[in-house]
């Protein structure tokens, strides 16, 4: 073995003595403070995450001690949250829209009351109501599951029916199943069967951010966090059973459209749509004005051919309103409502 030779050998073995007695101590104590670091923080998210979701489980039972104005029905093994008020017929009923559930009625029932017998309701897994996951919810099991309801608390027919946004595709699916039972119709600003093929493209993608919210918002949920920022609205909108019916909600949109589709004329059944006002938009500061230009051209043209669905139809715009015309503008929807009383009633004598 040569000089230079040996010298190499000492030189890796000098080398590795370096690494093991100099430098690999202070890499594996860099490595451990660095994962005991890690793992304080990680044991501190654990535990306020352990905080959250009790707190969040507390809150939540006592939410669902607390009895909601109405009454809960059984509905083939489940209940169903149900508000009436007032008397006279034909019976209104109030169907609201994606996500949303009877309390969105809250300035317009009391009114409605005034006129005739009122009814308000969450739809399955909404608000009171219990969730039913052997069932997908679209326009027609919705329907079903109102006619259940109505039947079981003792609404009887006739009907008129109020639906805003895609609650106007749940109603014109209930009335083409139960012909007989309807006698009128409130769509307010609501949507159309073909509105995913005609609204501008760029619709998809902010709808898309929409749905993408409402899942971060779901995770959020069991942890506690929307309730700790008092950001629930209504308490049991922080309900796990909320989250999950809402994404089912969003994913039986397609096939309600579908079946909205299929729909038949309504005749001449007095008709009313109330239409926001274009100039507002459906949502101010969320669609950018030159997409919201395009997309309340087109609304426009799909709200007039909504109200040519009857040959009693007619159409009113809520200036100043949003999409949530019964709240930004009650008194346009109350006026539309008892438009459509009035000629129900003149029709049944």
């Amino acid at each position: 073995m040569t000089f230079w030779r040996l010298m190499v050998y000492a030189l890796f073995v000098f080398a590795g003595l370096v690494i093991v007695f100099l430098v690999l101590p202070k890499v594996f104590g860099l490595v451990y403070r660095v994962l005991r670091t890690l793992g304080y923080a990680i044991g501190v998210i654990l535990l306020l995450a352990a905080i959250g979701a009790t707190y969040e489980a507390i809150e939540s039972s006592r939410a669902e001690r607390e009895p909601p104005s109405g009454r809960l029905v059984d509905v083939g093994g489940y209940k169903m949250h149900l508000d009436c008020e007032g008397q006279g017929t034909p019976a209104v009923v109030l169907e609201s829209g994606l996500w949303d559930d009877s309390t969105v009625w809250h300035k317009v029932q009391p009114e409605i009351a005034k006129l005739a017998r009122v009814c308000s309701y969450d739809r399955a897994g909404l608000g009171y109501s219990d969730p039913r996951p052997d069932q997908v919810p679209d326009s027609r099991n919705i329907a079903l599951n109102l006619h259940m309801l109505l039947a079981s608390a003792g609404v009887s027919p006739p009907y008129v029916l109020v639906g805003h946004s895609l609650g106007g595709i749940h109603i014109r699916v209930y009335q083409n199943l139960r012909r007989s039972d309807v006698v009128g119709m409130v769509l307010v600003d609501s949507e159309h069967p073909d509105q995913e093929n005609r609204l501008p493209p760029e619709m998809n993608k902010i709808q898309s951010r929409l749905y993408l919210k409402s899942e971060l918002w779901g995770v959020a949920v069991p942890l506690g966090i929307p309730r700790l920022l008092d950001a629930c609205g209504v308490t049991v909108d922080c309900r796990w059973q909320t989250v999950k019916a809402r994404e089912a909600e969003v994913q039986a949109i397609g096939a309600s459209l579908d079946e909205a589709r299929h729909t038949v004329s309504l005749d001449s059944m007095p008709l009313v749509v109330v239409s926001r006002d274009p100039e507002n938009g459906a949502a101010p500061g969320l669609i950018p004005p030159d997409v919201s230009r395009r997309v309340e051209h087109q609304w426009v043209q799909m709200q007039k051919e909504l109200g040519r669905l009857s040959a009693n139809g007619s159409r009113m715009v809520a200036t100043g309103s949003t999409h949530y015309v019964q709240i930004d503008r009650p008194d346009v929807v109350i006026a539309a409502v008892r438009t459509v009383l009035g000629a129900a009633r003149s029709t049944s004598k």
